[in-house]
């Protein structure tokens, strides 16, 4: 659009995740440039966070391209973020190993079956199929049911094995299906691999990516497009003030004076927007967004990233690997299992779950070292444990950090997908004028998205989304010859 074009309404964007900026790119790229986004923390990219360390890169949020299809995939080969791996010959390379509770390794052929027999490949088939909606995918009854099966075909090799192993390998299924029943019920189980579904028809003719340089690149690139000085770092919105006929005020922590905008896009995380219900707002949202709000439930999901001085597991697995590690029973381990770091050679991520999260919260760096090496004996037995003590420890806190307070959000529900993408669309359903029809506070995010759930483009386009419902409103406004909402009040 040519500078004569400029619209000149002003715009606050609220949250600098991937929802933020892609607001702040589409008004900017539809010729509206007085466009400040405000971020409270010191840096850019929500829940994806890249750290540079020792010369490479680590991710401690988002990590992979889902769908190839996408604006923030087309970013990502523009900036040099993009490797392109031949996605079936880097799984049949990935090495899924599982030790069970006394330190004994399950065959591996036996540890392929049991992940692609009991749920992968199952899985899969169903997602595949036109009908999958219906489908009952990764309830726990359906997946102890094939791993009953899975046990009957096996029966001649699982008989070196004790009945405590067998049980220890039931109980890590269980447990690897309970994120999924945690996100609701089943039928939002099977919203969620509808995603799924699009990258798997998406991959088949195309190359899998994963961010090379991190994710971070990209939130480079999108700043380089947008107008110079509009990003604000450390402000911390107070209160959204929308009751006024001339525009949203915006308060911040430490300024006394509010700042007026025309339009705002809030793209906060739920468990920021629950946990300000009572404050934030002046006058309070809608009953049905605070209903929605209420009914959504967040999670918590942090990644650790360990560094080591030498690779102690260079002769043990291939550069692609996952251990899985089975529990004793009543005796849940504080790590849920042990993957591979593509874009570190002597790193290894460690992922925290549910309320073990609470638990890494509290530790510092000294006994979250200890719980590395206690839980890397387990799987490296004959390594000796000065080996096994990182040199760097990296962490998310998602569900403590006060800018996001969760780690991931989902809904808790009993109608089914349809309810799931009516929901999103009644969450970003923006905040009318008093003319009942002039958008002015607007809502971008994740959980607004109806599909590709839980991804980093869902939260891009989620931002695009709202900035093209503004466009249109600005356009609609100039042709009328109004600009401010008194104008149309």
């Amino acid at each position: 659009m040519s500078n004569g074009n400029k619209m000149e309404h002003s715009v606050a964007i609220i949250g600098g995740g991937f929802s933020g900026l892609g607001a702040a790119y589409g008004l900017n790229q539809g010729g509206c440039s007085k466009i400040t986004l405000f971020e409270a923390s010191n840096r850019l990219g929500g829940r994806t966070w890249t750290v540079k360390t020792n010369g490479h890169t680590i991710e401690l949020g988002a990590q992979y391209f889902h769908v190839h299809k996408s604006e923030i995939y087309e970013f990502a080969k523009k900036c040099g973020a993009v490797i392109q791996d031949d996605a079936r010959k880097r799984y049949e390379n990935f090495e899924s190993i599982i030790v069970l509770p006394d330190g004994t390794r399950l065959d591996q052929e036996l540890a392929d079956s049991f992940w692609d027999d009991c749920y992968y490949d199952n899985a899969h088939k169903i997602i595949m199929d036109k009908d999958y909606d219906q489908s009952i995918t990764t309830s726990k009854v359906a997946v102890l049911k094939l791993f009953e099966e899975w046990r009957q075909r096996n029966a001649e090799k699982l008989a070196s094995y004790s009945s405590s192993h067998i049980e220890a390998l039931e109980s890590l299924l269980r447990r690897s299906v309970q994120l999924q029943e945690s996100l609701g019920t089943e039928d939002w189980s099977n919203v969620v691999l509808s995603s799924y579904r699009e990258w798997l028809v998406d991959s088949e003719n195309l190359n899998e990516p994963t961010a090379h340089g991190g994710y971070g690149k990209i939130v480079e690139y999108v700043v380089s497009q947008l107008p110079a000085n509009c990003v604000k770092l450390n402000h911390r919105v107070s209160e959204i003030d929308w009751s006024s006929d001339d525009g949203v005020y915006l308060s911040f922590e430490g300024q006394e004076k509010p700042q007026r905008f025309d339009r705002v896009v809030v793209t906060c995380s739920v468990g920021v927007l629950k946990n300000t219900l009572n404050q934030m707002w002046k006058p309070p949202l809608p009953l049905e967004k605070r209903q929605l709000l209420r009914e959504i439930t967040v999670g918590q999901l942090d990644r650790v990233v360990a560094e080591f001085p030498q690779r102690f597991w260079a002769k043990e697995c291939s550069n692609s690997f996952e251990y899985s590690v089975a529990e004793k029973e009543n005796e849940p381990n504080f790590f849920s299992n042990i993957v591979s770091v593509e874009s570190h050679p002597n790193a290894l991520l460690l992922w925290v779950v549910g309320h073990q999260t609470l638990e890494l919260y509290q530790m510092g760096q000294e006994a979250l070292s200890d719980a590395i090496v206690k839980f890397l004996s387990l799987v490296f037995p004959d390594v000796d444990p000065n080996k096994l003590r990182p040199s760097k420890i990296h962490r998310s806190n998602w569900g403590q950090d006060r800018n996001f307070l969760c780690g991931y959000s989902h809904q808790q529900l009993v109608s089914g997908a349809k309810h799931v993408r009516e929901t999103a669309e009644r969450l970003a359903k923006p905040l009318l004028a008093k003319d009942k029809k002039t958008p002015l506070v607007l809502f971008a995010g994740e959980a607004t998205a109806n599909e590709h759930y839980a991804t980093v483009h869902s939260a891009w386009n989620s931002g695009r989304r709202e900035a093209s419902r503004l466009l249109a409103d600005f356009s609609s406004r100039r042709r009328d010859g109004q600009h401010f909402i008194r104008s149309a009040i």
